[in-house]
C-alpha cells in the first residue's frame, strides 16, 4: 500500500497514514512537519517495539517522507516482495512489517511526542510538563 501510494503520487512531500477512528490536529501536524526536510528519510510516529522491530503504531498514525519512500523504492524487487508477503502472512501486524521493510531500506523510526492512542481527556495539557520539554529537541 505504501509503495503503491508512492508510485501513483511520487511528488508528495509527506505520506500520512491514519486510521478511520484516529484524529490529528492538522495545524499542529503541519507545524511539526515544517521542522523536517521531506527529502530526507523520515519515518515519524509513536514508537513501539515488537520483537526486534521498532515501529510506528498504525492506530495512532504515522508519517513517511518522500525521501524515505524513495529509499523503499530502491529495494522493491520481486524476490524481496515475495519474502515480505510470506513474513506479513505469518506476522502480527502490518505496521510492524512496514517498519521492518523500511529498516531494510535504511529508514528507522523517529519517535514523535504527541502521537497518542488515548482519548483527549487522557492527554496532559499542562504546557510546562509536556509541550516545552518534549518539543525542545525540535527547536535545535
Amino acid at each position: 500500500m505504501a509503495h503503491r501510494m508512492y508510485v501513483e503520487q511520487p511528488d508528495i512531500k509527506w505520506y500520512i497514514f491514519l486510521e478511520a477512528d484516529a484524529y490529528m490536529g492538522w495545524s499542529n501536524l503541519l507545524e511539526l512537519l515544517s521542522k523536517f526536510d521531506p527529502d530526507k528519510p523520515w519515518y515519524l510516529g509513536a514508537t513501539h517495539v515488537y520483537g526486534d522491530v521498532a515501529f510506528a503504531h498504525g492506530g495512532m498514525g504515522y508519517i513517511i517522507s518522500n525521501g524515505a519512500m524513495r529509499m523503499l523504492d530502491t529495494i522493491w524487487y520481486p524476490q524481496n516482495i515475495a519474502r515480505w508477503e510470506r513474513r506479513t502472512a505469518a506476522g502480527c501486524c502490518g505496521d510492524v512489517e512496514l517498519a521492518a521493510v523500511l529498516q531494510e531500506a535504511g529508514v528507522n523510526i523517529t519517535g514523535i511526542p504527541g502521537f497518542y492512542g488515548e482519548s483527549l481527556s487522557w492527554f496532559e495539557w499542562n504546557e510546562s510538563k509536556w509541550c516545552e520539554p518534549a518539543l525542545s529537541w525540535l527547536k535545535a
